[in-house]
C-alpha cells in the first residue's frame, strides 16, 4: 500500500524524514554551542592586546542569552507561520552571523553582526527542531525526540575537528567564511520540514476528484448520459457538497437519455463520507511504502494540527510551573558541570589528555542513551513525568559521589550520569508538558521553559566561580551542584507520588464497584 497525499503519516513515512532533518539541524546547533570555547580562543588570539578575555567572552554569552530570551518570539512565529519558515530564517541568520564575524573590525561590531543574529538564528533552529516532530508522532513521539536530541552527541564528536581544521589552515576571516558556508547547507534539511497543512491542502483536492469519479460511476451505472441530464435532476451546494436526484434514478429507463423530474428529492453527500468510502480511487505523487495505520485528515484534524495558538496563560497552570521550576533549578547546576570537570581534574592531578578522552567517550555514550530513553518513554512503563524526575535525580547523585571519590573514577561517574540521564532531560520536557497540560500547550510551554532555562544559565557561572573563589576547592563546587540538581528533582517527585496514590485509590475503588456489580448480577 502506498501513502497518499491526503493521509497523515503518523509514526511512519515522511515523519522519519523530518526526524532525520531535525537531528541534523539540532546537532549542528547544539554542537556549535559546544564548540564556542574553540571560537573564543581564536577571538582572544585575533584581538590580542586590543580586548581582554573577560570582554570577549560576552560575544559567546550574548548568543546564549538571546537564543533563550527570544524563545517566546520563536514559539509565536512557529504557530503563526510554520516550523519550516522559522528554521530557514534561523539558518540564514546563523550563516550571515559568521560572515559578519569574518569582517567585523571591533568588539561592538562583532556583537551587532555576529552575536545578535547568531543568537536569534540558533534559538530558532533549536526550538523548531524540538517541536517539528510533535504533529507527526503518536506512539513513537519520545523515540523521535530522542533521535533528534542525539544529534548533539554526533555533532560534538565531529564539529570540533572541523573547527580545528579550518582555524589551523586558514586565516581567522577565511575560517569564519567557511563556517558560514557550512551552516548555509542546513537550508536543505530545513526545507524538509513539511508543514501539516500540506496533507490537508491536498486532501481537499483529492476529495473533490473522488466525488467527481463517484458521480460519474453513479451516472454510468444508471445509464444516464451525464452531458444530457436535466438541470432539475441535480443540485449543488457550494464547492464541498454535491447532490443526486433520487427521483431521477427511480424514473430513468435504460432506453431514455433525458429523464423527467417534476419534484426532485435531494440526497446530500458530504466530502467526509466520500473520502472515507472511495478515498483510495484518486492517485497521488507521494510513494512511501508502508503497511501501518493511515490517518485521514478531516477538517477537524486540520484545525487541530495547523491552527495551534501561542498561549501565555500556560504559565498560570500549576502543573506547568512544576516543569519550569525544576528546569530552572537543573539549569543552575547542569550549566557548569562540564566546565567544572576540567577544574576538578586539574585539582585531582588527572592529565588534560585523559579528561579530553573522557569527554569524547561521554559524547559517544550520549547518543544511544538519548535514543534508549526515548524508547523507554514510549513503552509507558512509568509516566513521562516520573522518568523525567529520575533523569534529574541520577546526575545529582553522581555529582555527590564525585565530590567524595578521588581520581578519575569520580569524574567518570559524573560523565556517566550526565550521558545516560542528565542530557536526556531536555528531550523529555516536551513529553512531560504534553502529559501534564496537553499537546495544545506544547509550543507555548517549550518556549517559556527555554526562556526560564536561559535566565537560570546567566548567573550559574558567576555563582560557581564565587564558590570556588571562597573555598578554593572544586569538590565544594560539586557538593553545590549535587544539591541544586537534587533540588530540581524534589520539585517533581511529590507530584509523582500524589498522582500515584490517587491512581491507586481510584483503581481499588473501581475494582470494588465492579466486584459488587458482578456479585449482584
Amino acid at each position: 500500500m502506498k501513502q497518499q497525499r491526503g493521509e497523515l503519516p503518523i509514526d511512519e513515512g515522511w515523519a522519519w524524514v523530518i526526524v532525520a532533518a531535525a537531528c541534523c539541524l539540532f546537532g549542528l546547533q547544539a554542537g556549535g554551542f559546544k564548540c564556542q570555547g574553540i571560537l573564543l580562543v581564536e577571538l582572544v588570539e585575533n584581538f590580542e592586546g586590543i580586548y581582554s578575555t573577560s570582554t570577549l567572552i560576552w560575544i559567546v554569552n550574548l548568543k546564549y542569552c538571546l537564543s533563550g530570551l527570544t524563545a517566546p518570539l520563536t514559539g509565536y512565529l512557529v504557530v503563526k507561520f510554520s516550523h519550516r519558515i522559522v528554521a530557514i530564517i534561523g539558518v540564514l541568520l546563523t550563516c550571515t552571523s559568521y560572515i559578519g564575524l569574518a569582517y567585523a573590525p571591533s568588539f561592538p561590531a562583532i556583537l551587532l553582526l555576529h552575536s545578535i543574529p547568531c543568537g536569534l538564528g540558533e534559538g530558532m533552529i533549536f526550538l523548531s527542531a524540538l517541536l517539528v516532530s510533535n504533529q507527526y508522532f503518536d506512539k513513537k513521539k519520545a523515540l523521535a525526540l530522542g533521535i533528534i536530541a542525539s544529534g548533539s552527541g554526533i555533532a560534538a564528536i565531529i564539529l570540533p575537528h572541523i573547527y580545528r581544521v579550518l582555524f589551523d589552515n586558514y586565516s581567522f576571516s577565511g575560517a569564519c567564511l567557511l563556517l558560514g558556508g557550512v551552516y548555509l547547507q542546513l537550508v536543505l534539511p530545513a526545507c524538509l520540514y513539511r508543514p501539516i497543512s500540506f496533507y490537508a491542502r491536498h486532501s481537499q483536492s483529492r476529495q473533490n476528484r473522488s466525488e467527481e469519479i463517484r458521480l460519474a460511476e453513479e451516472t454510468e451505472h444508471h445509464g444516464i448520459d451525464s452531458t444530457r441530464v436535466h438541470p432539475n435532476c441535480t443540485s449543488q451546494k457550494g464547492s464541498r457538497e454535491r447532490s443526486l436526484s433520487l427521483s431521477c434514478q427511480k424514473s430513468v429507463d435504460d432506453s431514455l437519455a433525458v429523464p423527467f423530474c417534476s419534484q426532485p428529492q435531494v440526497n446530500t453527500i458530504s466530502d467526509s463520507q466520500l473520502f472515507k468510502s472511495i478515498g483510495d480511487v484518486a492517485g497521488s505523487a507521494i510513494f512511501i511504502p508502508t503497511n501501518t495505520q493511515k490517518v485521514a485528515i478531516s477538517s477537524l484534524d486540520q484545525e487541530e494540527y495547523s491552527k495551534e495558538k501561542f498561549n501565555w496563560r500556560v504559565i498560570l497552570l500549576p502543573k506547568f510551573l512544576i516543569v519550569v521550576i525544576s528546569v530552572c533549578l537543573y539549569a543552575f547546576g547542569m550549566a557548569t558541570v562540564y566546565s567544572a570537570i576540567a577544574g576538578l581534574g586539574k585539582e585531582l592531578g588527572v592529565p588534560k589528555s585523559t579528561i579530553a578522552v573522557a569527554l569524547m567517550i561521554s559524547g559517544f555514550v550520549e547518543i544511544p542513551c538519548r535514543i534508549s530513553n526515548g524508547l523507554f518513554a514510549d513503552k509507558k512503563l512509568i509516566t513521562s513525568t516520573a522518568q523525567y524526575a529520575l533523569a534529574l535525580f541520577i546526575p545529582g547523585l553522581m555529582c555527590l559521589i564525585c565530590a567524595q571519590v578521588s581520581g578519575l573514577a569520580g569524574i567518570a561517574l559524573v560523565l556517566t550520569g550526565m550521558s545516560t540521564a542528565g542530557t536526556s532531560v531536555f528531550s523529555l520536557i516536551p513529553m512531560v508538558i504534553i502529559e501534564l497540560v496537553g499537546s495544545k500547550y506544547v509550543t507555548s510551554g517549550m518556549s517559556i521553559q527555554v526562556l526560564g532555562q536561559s535566565l537560570a544559565f546567566l548567573p550559574s557561572s558567576y555563582i560557581t566561580g564565587a564558590i570556588y573563589d571562597t573555598y578554593g576547592s572544586w569538590r565544594v563546587v560539586f557538593y553545590y551542584l549535587a544539591g541544586v540538581i537534587w533540588l530540581s528533582s524534589t520539585v517533581v517527585w511529590p507530584y509523582c507520588l500524589i498522582k500515584w496514590c490517587k491512581d491507586t485509590i481510584t483503581d481499588k475503588t473501581r475494582r470494588k464497584t465492579d466486584g459488587s456489580v458482578n456479585a449482584v448480577s
